[in-house]
């Protein structure tokens, strides 16, 4: 929840350039206006297999100008701020949905609390056996790269090893009996697969150079 901490006070900074953010305590005097962004709640539930639902909610004080005649309505200037410009929060390429949204109003102080749910898949434990590691072997110095992402990408979970197919029995016959329709079907789906998450990664990299090619391209057809 770190970064969703972060990123909350970096769009405050950007709402409210005059007024001071803090992600820690302070134990002397600050100078107000003030924002004091920290984290109340935390919970964690099992979702499927290693994936798992973080939720936290963060408790967003305001401290105003004191002794300003217009201290209340600054407050729910704020707060109608926060409501509009906290359902997203952007952080290194990632964005965090806002929901649960509150406020209380104490002794002149905004209390403002948002809630963000992250998914996280816990790592697996991989245990190297010399079968892996001589077949990664074999796919490093054959095709010259050094993971599986690109066939887990075209086929997923069905990746064929010719080391082990060779070993099978009846091998010739198996082959003959393939249709090549529903292979050359299957082939084309893996390739538009591989094809919409090489664009996606593209967009994600340079969004505003991905769009702009993209509007060239359609000038270009409606010319």
């Amino acid at each position: 929840m770190e970064e969703i901490k972060q990123g909350i006070a970096k769009r405050l900074k950007e709402m409210f350039p005059a007024a001071s953010v803090y992600t820690e305590q302070v134990e002397q005097g600050f100078t107000k206006p003030a924002f004091f962004v920290r984290q109340t709640e935390g919970a964690q539930k099992h979702g499927m297999n290693r994936r798992y639902i973080r939720t936290g909610t963060f408790d967003i004080a305001y401290f105003p100008v004191p002794g300003s005649p217009q201290l209340i309505r600054d407050c729910e200037t704020v707060r109608d701020t926060l409501y509009e410009q906290l359902e997203l929060i952007p952080w290194e390429g990632h964005s965090y949905r806002g929901s649960g949204m509150r406020y209380t109003l104490t002794e002149n102080v905004l209390h403002f609390y948002v809630s963000f749910e992250v998914h996280v898949i816990r790592p697996k434990e991989a245990v190297p056996t010399m079968r892996n590691l001589v077949q990664k072997a074999k796919h490093r110095r054959i095709t010259g790269l050094r993971n599986w992402n690109t066939y887990i990408q075209r086929n997923g979970e069905m990746i064929v090893l010719i080391s082990d197919v060779l070993g099978q029995e009846h091998l010739k016959e198996r082959l003959r009996s393939v249709d090549y329709a529903p292979y050359k079907e299957r082939k084309a789906e893996g390739d538009s697969r591989l094809s919409e998450n090489v664009e996606r990664r593209r967009f994600n990299r340079e969004p505003d150079a991905y769009l702009a090619k993209l509007e060239q391209e359609w000038a270009e057809l409606c010319l």
